[in-house]
């Protein structure tokens, strides 16, 4: 149930990339360099966590905005620039440990394997971001626009709507969603490999495809 937690997140992230029509496949060095920045930053030690867990999202933040930026402005395809980027994720994180993160910490892994009404934390996590990202989809008046733009560009852009800025934030919003699950994977696991986010690409395309979203963008 943690793994699928995580999975389901990551999938989210990929949703909202997919609903604009493009594709993240820098799932795998955005979840393997957060996993390795919240384990080898603290190296064990619980008052560095949040300051690691703060830079994991930095990066994630930045992530999204190259990301954003190569498949808007310079006009990349999706693939190319999300691999490009992957690459890039790898090197960093290669850089940073050796490819060799260290054991989590006790905080850590406390916040994701505590156990509340019988289940991990990690569940409810899952749950609470599922939640939080329907409704913002569903229920706003951002959401609503989100999945016009994706929908029909032409359209999206006729009606005033600045259609770059929604497709820049699909990719930060969903670099964030990664970075959350590679937190809570640093910590369900006692020691990840460097490369814990490799098995994670081609299900989040997957759980794309099974909930329904059409890979041509939109709802």
């Amino acid at each position: 149930l943690p793994f699928a937690a995580c999975l389901a997140i990551i999938g989210l992230g990929q949703t909202l990339v997919v609903q604009q029509g493009g594709i993240d496949l820098s799932v795998a060095g955005a979840v393997s360099l957060t996993v390795v920045i919240v384990t080898w930053g603290p190296d064990r030690n619980d008052d560095r966590l949040l300051p690691a867990v703060g830079a994991a999202f930095c990066a994630a933040i930045i992530t999204g905005l190259i990301n954003g930026f190569l498949v808007t402005k310079t006009k990349l395809n999706s693939i190319v620039a999300t691999l490009g980027v992957n690459a890039l994720l790898y090197g960093v994180m290669m850089g940073l440990s050796g490819g060799s993160p260290r054991r989590t910490t006790d905080r850590l892994s406390h916040f994701a394997n505590d156990k509340t009404f019988g289940l991990p934390h990690s569940i409810y996590f899952g749950v609470i971001l599922t939640i939080i990202v329907t409704v913002l989809l569903k229920r706003t008046v951002f959401g609503r626009r989100f999945e016009a733009v994706g929908a029909n560009q032409r359209v999206a852009h006729a009606t005033g709507l600045k259609i770059i800025r929604y497709q820049i934030g699909a990719y930060v919003a969903a670099q964030i969603l990664y970075c959350a699950a590679g937190v809570i994977l640093g910590g369900v696991i006692s020691q990840p490999t460097a490369y814990q986010g490799d098995d994670y690409v081609l299900p989040s395309v997957a759980i794309v495809v099974l909930g329904g979203t059409s890979l041509l963008g939109g709802r």
